[in-house]
């Protein structure tokens, strides 16, 4: 992709749709919503701000989820087990209907989303692809709690480039080669590039605390496959068909 570099590649399938997926799901998604706008937010940014208000730090938000797991695909696993009929699994919710409960779930739709991405690093550090920082654009990429989550939980430092559209700046760059105001593609990425903020280091006792919630989402990504191969082989009814 860039000249002496290698590009290792692996995604996830529907990240913002999945989260869409179960705040809708839930009773209080009417309420929120007329909540939300009233104040000029977007359900995502109206849940954060709700939660993020209520803690010392960015991090300890992440316990709003310690009763609620969710294995949030929806539409499959691409990386790293390359699973086509993976699908969602949640776990912990009660009859709870307000946004306080809505809220709970959110939190833990954004770990069960980082626990995937964590998934994604730990395979390419089972073959000796490391690195420490994780550089994160698009609409998550603005979410500080986001952020936090995901350095949580890989490991890794999560940084916002400096400027707001990183792949018009992709773009920029490669005009910049080709109208010889640059030398070539390096010297463009060295010039017109800059990190923006830092996560915050993360808590010991918040590391403690998503290594045991990592080992909820292994065993539902256990029950997840075992489920399918239960019934596996099952008579299908019209309109229905078995997957392998």
């Amino acid at each position: 992709m860039v000249p002496d570099f290698w590009l290792n590649e692996g995604g996830q399938s529907a990240v913002g749709a999945a989260i869409d997926q179960l705040v809708k799901s839930h009773p209080a998604h009417g309420e929120a919503i007329a909540a939300a706008r009233a104040v000029g937010m977007e359900i995502p940014e109206f849940l954060e701000r709700r939660v993020v208000s209520r803690v010392a730090s960015l991090g300890e938000a992440a316990m709003f989820a310690r009763d609620i797991h969710v294995l949030p695909e929806f539409l499959c696993n691409r990386s790293p087990f390359a699973d086509p009929y993976s699908r969602a699994v949640v776990a912990g919710m009660d009859l709870d209907a307000d946004i306080g409960s809505m809220e709970r779930l959110f939190v833990a739709g954004l770990c069960g989303l980082a626990y995937g991405l964590a998934d994604v690093v730990d395979a390419f550090r089972a073959l000796g692809v490391d690195s420490d920082m994780m550089v994160i654009s698009g609409g998550a990429g603005r979410s500080p709690l986001v952020r936090q989550i995901m350095a949580d939980t890989t490991g890794l430092a999560v940084a916002v480039p400096e400027t707001p559209e990183p792949v018009l700046l992709g773009a920029a760059m490669l005009g910049a080669v080709a109208a010889k105001s640059r030398g070539s593609i390096g010297e463009a990425m060295a010039a017109m590039s800059a990190i923006g903020r830092l996560s915050e280091p993360t808590a010991s006792e918040m590391t403690d605390f998503h290594r045991s919630k990592r080992k909820v989402h292994g065993l539902m990504r256990t029950f997840d496959r075992e489920s399918r191969a239960t019934m596996q082989g099952t008579s299908s009814i019209a309109g229905f068909e078995t997957k392998s």
